[in-house]
């Protein structure tokens, strides 16, 4: 979108006005006041026992407090005059971007998708209706043949403008104009490289948890037809899936007993760029970053994607596909070829645990290579100290992503029923290194103590809240499942630096420290401002064993709705998680003994009004890689540009929760 040259969140953008040139400033501004006493004047004299608090130069709304000192904003529109009806401010929101994508999505389902048998019957509808809808589908298709699609330029949206906000209509002709959002002058390389900013670090990537692409190389009579085809990240999977969700889930799912491949089957990520670039039909990930270094003179011998089979744990991962030492080689081999200029590794969310997990485990083998090899890490959303979503997931199998679908959830739910789900995620050992680390001296106990003001991970109907570690405890003490007795002993949770470092304790930041790498820095990026999965609300359902989150209930204290408790983070990852280690945490010398630099940037969740994906201002967990600030700075880290990035920048709370938290004191005790 147009907004791609934006202040990356240093300022709060209320405006939905133009900005003209320097020039004409004071004479706009002066008209803009005009419009203001005329245009609004209806609704000062409704206010007038109120005070005007805060105007623009060129404002878009008016800020009035009352005797109470309540605030309300005036809204402007482009023209600077009292905004319209509440229906066409709904339009210009997500939701409606969303309802209306899904909405249309649907109706192409229902049309175009080849077998409706299993959706009719998932439904409840009457299976003699499936006739004659496929023939209706067929006439259809036959008719849109013959139609011959508008050109959607420039000149065809304003017909529309009668019915349509301005900025609306402005977005939907960049949304149609395909060559406007990604052209030269909107890529932030492209800008870069006009400016003379060239490669110089080699880059290696490291992606996050299902965002790399995963293969069929080996499987059942069911699969056969799916050879080196992917089963998770395209269309295919989809098909897959709702044609015969037995058999994708039997492929999909690990050996419970030693967390590999069960019997007769193979499944292997995808390799290089269009591993992680996309996943699904139009869905990128990566491809935005990948195209900005592009832009400044990268290619295949400079940066290098390392995508993994994200369903292991770290320790089968080397085990099964020796990711680590591939890893180990792909940075030496960088290295040198690039005249050893030392290597920028940029990884997201889990990927980024999965680095620091390879850096004790290269440490251990082989002392002071990452000094040698590592220029600097730049951290993306990771969840160092994990979260409290996990848990959930492992003792349930409720993802509130699929409940947020409403009625498609619900579909999801019969055809892929919570029960199932666990038994799969309990098999992935990947989902195990993202539960929650340092007990309740990190976490807290209730509201009141809690640094995050939360506490209680979960509340269970009959048995009342539960702490992080009472979580966790319940997890491996009480489920008896074979899957979660393995992964106990691969993964350490706990706070304290042990005498000994052990491949456990390698993926818990809290217990094993950072290399001695005097020279290397840290930067980490993460995205604040959106409300995020913090804990919830459990009951019994079906049978006295089985739990389930009670989407019922709505609170005020801690934060709750359809039974989900929220705190501050980036949709996916609380605060606490992302940001603690990075803030405090690595300042200490326990944690960080060489002293290497750590630079934190938080990016305002800023989402455009008529992107689904939010645009370059967003700071969604995922979304976060298409932000303009983000790519920004992983370019200028990347061409030697750093020294622009030295200071921290917080929007959030974080630093009074780390003062809460004390960890230099929780270290010792």
């Amino acid at each position: 979108m147009k907004n791609s040259k934006r202040n990356s969140g240093n300022k709060e953008i209320n405006t939905t006005t133009t900005t003209k040139s320097k020039s004409n400033s004071k004479t706009q501004t002066q008209q803009n006041h005009r419009k203001i006493s005329t245009s609004s004047e209806q609704e000062i004299k409704e206010n007038k026992n109120k005070k005007i608090v805060k105007r623009n130069s060129e404002p878009s709304f008016i800020k009035v407090q009352n005797e109470q000192n309540s605030t309300k904003e005036i809204n402007l529109d482009s023209n600077n005059t009292v905004a319209p009806s509440k229906i066409v401010e709904f339009t210009r929101k997500k939701r409606f971007s969303f309802l209306l994508g899904c909405t249309l999505g649907i109706c192409g389902v229902l049309f175009f998708t080849p077998s409706l048998t299993i959706l009719f019957s998932i439904i409840g509808l009457d299976p003699d209706l499936l006739h004659e809808f496929q023939q209706a589908q067929n006439e259809a298709k036959t008719k849109l043949v013959n139609i011959r699609m508008p050109s959607f330029d420039r000149d065809f949206m304003p017909e529309f403008n009668f019915s349509l906000p301005n900025d609306m209509v402005d977005q939907l002709k960049e949304l149609f104009d395909f060559t406007s959002p990604n052209s030269q002058d909107h890529r932030v390389g492209i800008t870069f490289k006009r400016d003379g900013v060239r490669l110089r670090h080699p880059v290696v990537m490291i992606p996050g948890i299902i965002t790399t692409g995963l293969e069929l190389w080996e499987g059942e009579e069911c699969a056969s037809t799916y050879f080196r085809q992917r089963i998770w990240g395209t269309v295919n999977m989809i098909q897959q899936f709702f044609t015969n969700r037995q058999c994708w889930a039997r492929h999909m799912i690990l050996n419970s007993t030693n967390g590999l491949d069960p019997d007769n089957v193979k499944i292997r990520a995808a390799r290089d760029f269009e591993a992680t670039d996309y996943v699904i039909a139009g869905y990128w990930v990566w491809a935005k970053l990948i195209e900005n270094l592009a832009d400044i003179g990268y290619d295949t011998n400079q940066m290098s994607m390392m995508s993994y089979d994200w369903r292991l744990s770290f320790q089968n991962l080397e085990k099964r596909d020796r990711y680590l030492s591939k890893l180990r080689r792909q940075i030496e081999s960088l290295y040198e070829y690039n005249d050893e200029i030392k290597v920028v590794v940029v990884a997201h969310s889990m990927g980024s645990t999965l680095f620091l997990y390879f850096l004790n485990w290269i440490e251990n083998i082989n002392p002071g290579w990452t000094d040698k090899h590592i220029h600097s890490f730049v951290n993306i959303g990771g969840p160092l100290l994990g979260t409290p979503q996990g848990v959930t997931r492992l003792l349930t199998g409720e993802v509130k992503d699929i409940y947020d679908l409403g009625l498609l959830g619900k579909l999801i739910d019969l055809h892929f029923p919570p029960s199932d789900r666990r038994r799969l995620f309990r098999t992935w050992g990947s989902v195990y290194s993202m539960l929650p680390k340092g007990g309740d001296s990190v976490w807290g106990v209730d509201v009141d103590t809690a640094p995050d003001g939360i506490g209680a991970t979960l509340y269970i109907e009959g048995v009342g809240p539960l702490t992080t570690q009472q979580t966790i405890d319940l997890l491996f003490n009480k489920t008896g499942d074979e899957s979660t007795s393995l992964y106990q002993k691969e993964y350490s949770l706990g706070l304290g630096i042990p005498k000994k470092q052990t491949p456990s304790t390698w993926s818990n930041v809290l217990q094993a420290p950072l290399p001695v790498a005097p020279k290397m820095k840290i930067y980490c990026f993460y995205g604040v401002g959106k409300q995020t999965e913090r804990g919830a609300f459990l009951k019994q359902v079906d049978s006295e064993t089985e739990i389930g989150m009670d989407t019922n209930i709505v609170k005020d204290k801690p934060k709750t709705k359809g039974g989900v408790i929220f705190s501050e983070g980036d949709g996916t990852v609380p605060l606490l998680s992302l940001g603690l280690l990075c803030v405090d945490g690595w300042k200490n010398k326990q944690l960080n003994p060489s002293g290497m630099e750590v630079i934190t940037r938080e990016i305002m969740h800023s989402p455009s009004t008529f992107d689904p994906r939010g645009g370059p201002g967003t700071g969604d967990h995922v979304d976060i890689m298409g932000n303009v600030e983000v790519i920004s700075a992983v370019l200028q880290i990347a061409s030697g540009k750093d020294k622009e990035i030295s200071e921290n920048r917080l929007f959030s709370d974080i630093q009074a929760i780390a003062s809460k938290v004390n960890l230099e004191k929780a270290l010792l005790e």
